[in-house]
């Protein structure tokens, strides 16, 4: 009887340190698949070449930012002669430029603001509760930064930039981007005439 008792009592914590061991397995597996779905998710919002966010992330954050109160400003940038250097130099050189434009925003913008990539050659970055000599300030920091660039490059980096400010409570986000692009394709036509 104290055989069976022993034997019962190995059994039993035999089997309980079974079932801990598949419940740790489980636990495991289900953190790693949410790590999984958690990296997904990020990279549905993420330019996978330049690293920036990419234009679905500036739409969803667009609209949250719709209610925002505070200063509000918009940096438009195009690159210029993409498809120049697509075509006479090939994709790994046009690909280059778009990097280079990419660095020197995030150079410029740091962590004071979002910068998107939302288009083949086209970004954007979004400021908010920054003056408007502040956003002057990062165009200029941009432009400093493409000059650099280029100075060090091969390949002509170069790209419009336009910009909007409002301190208005009320905002028209679509119309603060208009204005953006608006001047944005005068400094590309202004670059064109040089």
């Amino acid at each position: 009887s104290l055989g069976y008792s022993l034997s019962y009592v190995f059994g039993i914590l035999g089997f309980v340190l079974l079932l801990e061991n598949v419940a740790c397995i489980a636990i495991y597996e289900q953190m790693e698949e949410n790590m999984n779905v958690a990296i997904y998710a990020e990279l549905a919002y993420l330019d996978l070449m330049t690293g920036l966010k990419n234009r679905t992330a500036f739409l969803k954050e667009k609209e949250e930012n719709e209610n925002f109160k505070g200063r509000f400003a918009y940096i438009m940038l195009d690159a210029n002669n993409l498809k120049l250097i697509n075509d006479n130099m090939g994709h790994q050189k046009g690909d280059e430029l778009l990097l280079k434009i990419a660095e020197c925003i995030i150079k410029a913008i740091n962590k004071d603001g979002s910068c998107y990539r939302i288009g083949g050659d086209e970004f954007a970055i979004s400021l908010k509760n920054k003056k408007e000599k502040e956003v002057i300030s990062y165009v200029g920091k941009i432009r400093k930064n493409l000059e650099e660039a280029d100075n060090k490059s091969k390949i002509k980096i170069s790209a419009a930039i336009g910009y909007a400010w409002t301190d208005e409570t009320e905002k028209n986000l679509d119309k603060l981007l208009e204005e953006a692009d608006a001047m944005m394709y005068q400094d590309k036509k202004r670059i064109k005439e040089q």
